[in-house]
């Protein structure tokens, strides 16, 4: 992520945090400064719900797979 980054190459991240997690001011802000490198971060607690802490194998049904499909689809579009 680092190199691409520095090369401009298009990233698309999804962090997938607890609720609790996502609330510590250095996620907020790495998400943010993310942002500002020109990464897409997929992250909208609004519209996508996240895992309780240690809710285990049930989070992955709550991972916004369809929402990075579109934006990868979207992506290979553009390239």
């Amino acid at each position: 992520m680092n190199e691409a980054i520095g090369l401009h190459i298009p990233i698309i991240a999804v962090p997938f945090p607890s609720t609790a997690l996502a609330q510590h001011p250095a996620f907020i802000e790495s998400v943010q400064r993310l942002r500002t490198w020109g990464v897409d971060v997929l992250f909208d607690p609004e519209t996508v719900p996240l895992p309780t802490p240690n809710l285990g194998p049930g989070s992955r049904d709550l991972f916004p797979w369809k929402a990075l499909n579109a934006r990868l689809r979207l992506l290979a579009r553009k390239s």
